[in-house]
């Protein structure tokens, strides 16, 4: 039997143990070529939960210094975002915000409390969180 595309792509995702919403048509990124078709897309659509992506935007919107170098490093060094976090001094984490997702069993979930049911505000309190469950699991608390 062959298997169509979409299939395919949901036995990839769930072989790699990625999320399986990734092969929904909803969460499709949307895929753009000009700065000016990027910018527009920010400002006059609803884009909380869509992706757009801008191959080579950071480049193209001269943004490559928006970010703190130590950042733009640790993004680009580590291989998985957990490192990224640990490689991080907790002084930049407290300061910074963003969604963690946590990824098995091929279902996400965002990671948004911890284990106190306190809600996670920076990323600091989301890694602390992080190493906490991965403590909890057995898994150890480094990256």
């Amino acid at each position: 039997a062959t298997l169509t595309t979409q299939e395919a792509l949901r036995e990839a995702l769930a072989t790699a143990g990625w999320p399986l919403s990734l092969a929904d048509d909803a969460r499709r990124p949307n895929v753009l070529s000009t700065p000016r078709e990027f910018v527009e897309a920010l400002c006059t659509s609803a884009h909380v939960d869509t992706l757009f992506v801008l191959p080579g935007g950071v480049s193209l919107l001269e943004q490559e210094e928006a970010l703190p170098r130590e950042l733009r490093e640790a993004v680009q060094q580590q291989p998985t975002v957990r490192k990224m976090l640990d490689s991080l001094p907790d002084e930049m984490l407290c300061r910074l915000r963003g969604r963690v997702y946590l990824c098995g069993g091929g279902e996400e979930e965002e990671l948004k409390e911890g284990s106190d049911g306190e809600r996670l505000v920076s990323l600091l309190d989301k890694r602390d969180a992080l190493r906490q469950r991965c403590a909890e699991a057995g898994g150890g608390g480094g990256g």
